[in-house]
């Protein structure tokens, strides 16, 4: 890999299409949801010097073939992942990104992006050595749910982007990492899959675990409850002695999910599909 890449994308992608609980907001089958988000991806890196590596899920050859004409003209390598799912995908993101440039990205092939957001987001990164992590997604949860609702400063990013960036406590596995932070905190990240929940894991490595939270928690429901539950029992060691990691998201959204229900406010995002679909 050159010197001179500024990111290392790593994306996964699964031809399953989502379960009923998990209805995506989009038309289309999971191959067009797919070219759509890889497209986007591709708008969202801009002029970055990237390597972009594709783990390929139990996929037939055709999502490779979409996934080479998205990203035609970059740094591109694909990784077959014959004995793959959800965790064991994830932990090989790890193993990436820990491998690759200073900065990674982490993206799942149902999101959808703004042109540019990538750029935007290196610079935040690069203007805020605070921050370890930074989400892209403005999460509906963090208008709706009790956890969310904790007193925290506002940084706004200048140079042009004219958008508010603040602390979170937990995002969805969607993300920009230090790779020094993303090794610190390499040991709670394993712990995702059969043992612990995405929230689990955030909880633990932003140290959003103690009574003020789990007060929150149970009214928030029991997903949330029994996450932090998970977040003391596979990542005390981290919440005890280990540093807080901080995690920051922008206001105004730079992606969303792709779920039904759970869209990021304040941008037309079917738009961003149909412009992506063309």
């Amino acid at each position: 890999m050159s010197g001179k890449v500024q990111l290392t994308v790593c994306v996964r992608v699964h031809p399953g299409s989502p379960s009923k609980l998990n209805e995506t907001a989009f038309a289309g089958t999971k191959l067009e949801r797919t070219r759509a988000s890889l497209r986007s991806l591709r708008s969202a890196i801009g002029g970055l010097a990237v390597e972009v590596v594709v783990l390929l899920d139990r996929c037939p050859p055709v999502y490779r073939t979409v996934a080479e004409a998205a990203f035609a003209g970059l740094d591109v390598r694909f990784v077959e992942c014959l004995d793959g799912g959800n965790a064991a995908t994830f932990q090989k993101q790890c193993e990436v990104a820990l491998g690759g440039a200073p900065l990674a990205y982490f993206a799942e092939d149902d999101y959808l992006y703004e042109p540019g957001a990538l750029e935007e987001a290196v610079s935040f990164m690069r203007a805020h050595a605070e921050a370890d992590f930074c989400t892209l997604y403005d999460h509906p949860d963090y208008h709706a749910k009790h956890l969310h609702r904790f007193v925290v400063g506002i940084v706004h990013e200048h140079g042009g982007w004219n958008r508010h960036w603040h602390p979170v406590a937990s995002t969805c596995l969607s993300f920009m990492a230090r790779c020094e932070a993303l090794a610190a905190g390499l040991k709670v990240f394993r712990t995702f899959g059969p043992w612990n929940s995405d929230l689990g894991v955030w909880l633990a490595l932003t140290k959003h675990a103690g009574p003020a939270t789990a007060v929150r928690c149970v009214r928030d429901g029991r997903f949330f409850a029994g996450s932090l539950a998970m977040a003391w029992l596979w990542g005390w060691t981290h919440i005890l002695f280990g540093r807080r990691l901080a995690l920051y998201a922008c206001e105004r959204s730079l992606a969303t999910h792709m779920q039904a229900g759970q869209l990021a406010p304040a941008v037309d995002w079917q738009e961003v599909y149909a412009e992506a679909s063309r």
